[in-house]
């Protein structure tokens, strides 16, 4: 994934266009299966006031990278860990 992203834009599942503020970009080894995966915390530009939320980077078949919402519990408190451990100071 280009890490100089500034924004992402995602479409839900209605399709409306929702663009995001991408904050951070780091990788975690999931708990679950000690796999590195690569993550990205982003906040919606249109509600900065809300807390950012993480989403998985994923690649299909053809190495095209998309991206997932975390629904594991023990992934997402991995993440957000780590997140904070990296950018307590930030």
């Amino acid at each position: 994934m280009e890490k100089e992203l500034e924004n992402i834009k995602l479409y839900d599942e209605d399709g409306n266009e929702i663009n995001l503020k991408v904050i951070a970009f780091f990788d975690v080894v999931n708990p679950d299966n000690d796999e590195k995966c690569e993550y990205v915390i982003v906040e919606d530009e249109a509600y900065p006031d809300e807390n950012p939320f993480a989403l998985k980077v994923i690649k299909d078949e053809n190495g095209e990278e998309f991206f997932e919402l975390i629904d594991n519990e023990v992934e997402l408190a991995a993440v957000e860990e780590a997140y904070n451990t990296i950018f307590i100071d930030e």
